[in-house]
């Protein structure tokens, strides 16, 4: 696995991160409607914003380890 993500680029390793988060993002805000009482009037998508700006930003961090690790190893 390390060698596969080595021979990748920082834009293809971003969109494998954030192909993780966002999924488990949604999930758990789903699992959040499902176990906590939220206001009736409130809409499905109200957290949709921060959940993929959240995503991003972790699938950034994440990123950036990746690189910075690649380029102290080469």
């Amino acid at each position: 696995m390390n060698d596969w993500l080595r021979a990748r680029n920082g834009w293809m390793v971003l969109l494998m991160f954030w192909g993780v988060t966002l999924p488990a993002g949604l999930f758990g805000d789903a699992m959040s409607r499902i176990f906590f009482e939220h206001h009736p009037a409130a809409s499905v998508t109200s957290n949709l914003p921060w959940v993929v700006g959240g995503s991003l930003f972790v699938a950034l961090g994440g990123t950036v380890g990746v690189l910075r690790r690649r380029r102290g190893q080469g």
